[in-house]
């Protein structure tokens, strides 16, 4: 009985001294419960530095950053002079995150403490390098991953370009472009390959006939198809070149440096042909 009694009695004591922590917290200001924590620590009463932090600090009271500081210092003092170092070393990393430059001042602290303070300080400072080469890491592979996967969807999608015009845009999900470019280039590419054919023959028509009464027909049969193949043949020139460049200048996939490289340029020689030079490098 008289056990229990006791154990109640310290029971008793620790709720109301609980109490008046608390009920100081909420009515007193932050800066004299600041000195108090000080005084308190000043006098070794270090549990009463604990729990007078600990109620300040989960208050919800704001705080400026120095007050905190100063308070988690404190704190983790009174925590490693009662022999409690894990709790010591948490109110040293939560000052570290608040301030990472956070010194102990040698000519007030103890040799031992500050000791203490300073292999944490390197602990936490190493960790959090590993920490940010890590995460460094993992972005730059992303990033790498994400262009190489840009870059060969972009090639990709050049040559089926280069091959049939309109077939990258396909590729690329764009069908009204690739339906309109590819429709254009196959029509005129047709078109242009009829002609170009038909102005062989006509001329051949034209340089074998002998009636007199018919050259002149024959020359304007073959005069007209030399013209409409020579509008078809820049006319589809351009429409492959557009096709080509609205890829590389794409915003969703644009081409490295290591992608198809196109030049086109005319020829310097003009007579009466059109003339291109035109250049594909890989």
């Amino acid at each position: 009985k008289q056990n229990v009694f006791f154990y109640c009695g310290n029971l008793m004591k620790r709720l109301f001294f609980l109490f008046i922590v608390l009920f100081n917290t909420y009515c007193q200001e932050p800066e004299p419960l600041i000195e108090q924590i000080s005084e308190n620590y000043k006098k070794f009463e270090y549990k009463k530095v604990i729990a007078l932090s600990e109620s300040l600090i989960t208050s919800g009271i704001q705080l400026p950053q120095s007050s905190l500081i100063e308070i988690f210092r404190l704190k983790a003092l009174s925590h490693y002079s009662l022999g409690e170092e894990i709790s010591a070393q948490i109110c040293f990393i939560s000052i570290l995150e608040m301030m990472p430059d956070f010194k102990l001042d040698p000519l007030t602290h103890s040799p031992k403490i500050v000791n203490f303070f300073n292999t944490l300080k390197e602990q936490y400072i190493a960790q959090q390098k590993v920490s940010e080469m890590t995460h460094e890491s993992e972005k730059t592979d992303s990033l790498i991953f994400h262009s190489k996967e840009i870059s060969y969807i972009s090639r990709s999608a050049l040559l089926r370009s280069i091959i049939i015009p309109g077939w990258g845009h396909l590729y690329l999900k764009k069908k009204t472009k690739a339906f309109v470019l590819g429709g254009l280039a196959v029509t005129t590419g047709i078109f242009t390959l009829y002609y170009s054919i038909t102005t062989h023959y006509k001329e051949q028509d034209y340089l074998n006939e002998i009636n007199q009464d018919r050259i002149e027909d024959r020359y304007q049969s073959y005069n007209r198809a030399y013209k409409l193949r020579n509008i078809l043949i820049p006319s589809y020139i351009l429409i492959w070149l557009y096709t080509q460049f609205d890829l590389l200048l794409n915003e969703d996939h644009k081409i490295n440096e290591k992608s198809p490289m196109i030049s086109f340029y005319p020829s310097s020689h003009f007579k009466d042909h059109f003339l291109f030079n035109l250049s594909i490098k890989f």
